[in-house]
């Protein structure tokens, strides 16, 4: 089955918004400090404000992105068979958060410890 276009994307899409929040919110902050190379007018404020959104949900998924990956990092470069059945599912788990490639990785390691 395959995952839904977020979850295959996540890494590109949050550093995407972490990106687009910084520069917006830049822009505007500029423009309130007297650099209004863009001529927003009054429309200042709301798109620091909405700069300022985007780059803490962007931040904050690209963060929690970043710790998935390092959670499956140290659960599948377990040594022997016995720490990787006791770490089993906790890898499936973070594997099924992740991209379609993560899950096999978990394939291609159980099947190298006959699992």
């Amino acid at each position: 089955m395959a995952k839904p276009f977020y979850v295959e994307n996540e890494g590109f899409i949050s550093f995407t918004l972490t990106i687009i929040g910084v520069v917006l919110f830049l822009v505007s902050l500029m423009a309130v400090l007297g650099a209004d190379f863009l001529g927003l007018g009054g429309w200042d404020f709301w798109i620091g404000a909405i700069g300022a959104i985007i780059l803490f949900v962007g931040g904050i998924w690209l963060i929690a992105h970043l710790l998935k990956l390092k959670e499956f990092k140290k659960l599948i470069n377990v040594q022997g068979k016995k720490a990787l059945m006791q770490n089993l599912d906790e890898l499936e788990y973070t594997a099924w958060r992740l991209p379609e490639k993560y899950d096999k990785l978990v394939a291609e390691k159980k099947k190298e410890y006959k699992f």
